[in-house]
């Protein structure tokens, strides 16, 4: 058994042991094959959560980032937004009480609809309109007809800058609207 000292391609929880990590059936977010948000040190199978249903995720695994607020911010008032969340991952920082981003980050958003509210066209950094997504990520909702991430008519919904990789799993995406370019510019997802 090691400890995981310092996590160069895998988000490994500080101190967790290394031993006994089982394979899923696929490779999700290019070479992601083991993820929980939670802990689970003593190999035992972690059924029903969405792409690893059945997999044995071992000790070694992504922290995720957890979105717990519907909230559209960025401040310290003591709970993660998925805007929030985002700026960790595309920083590699903490933002507010989110978990830090390290490398390819993994965001878990839980039931409920999570609408975009801070207007501002056309900037891409993320603290305002769209959501915009500068470093790999996996966002993964609670089901598709369950979180729902909505433009609120206010901007798109993603903005992937070039060369980012996103997997967005089990959410829907919705009323999202152009930018100031062309109409067909993606109003959920532009890449």
């Amino acid at each position: 058994i090691s400890t995981a000292q310092n996590a160069q391609d895998v988000r490994l929880r500080p101190g967790s042991p290394v031993a006994g990590a089982g394979i899923c059936g696929g490779s999700l977010f290019g070479g992601y094959s083991r993820i929980a948000p939670y802990d689970d040190f003593e190999a035992d199978a972690r059924p029903g959560f969405g792409v690893t249903t059945g997999c044995d995720i071992g000790a070694d695994q992504i922290l995720a980032i957890e979105v717990t607020t519907s909230d559209d911010e960025l401040n310290s008032d003591g709970d993660c937004s998925l805007r929030e969340a985002i700026s960790s991952a595309n920083d590699d920082g903490t933002y507010d009480s989110c978990n830090g981003g390290y490398g390819k980050d993994l965001i878990v958003v839980p039931a409920g609809t999570f609408p975009i509210s801070r207007g501002g066209v056309d900037e891409d950094n993320g603290y305002t309109g769209d959501l915009d997504l500068r470093e790999n990520v996996a966002i993964i909702g609670s089901g598709q007809n369950q979180t729902t991430i909505s433009g609120a008519g206010i901007d798109r919904v993603f903005h992937l800058q070039p060369d980012v990789r996103a997997d967005i799993i089990d959410l829907s995406i919705e009323n999202g609207l152009t930018g100031s370019g062309s109409p067909n510019d993606g109003a959920g997802i532009l890449n």
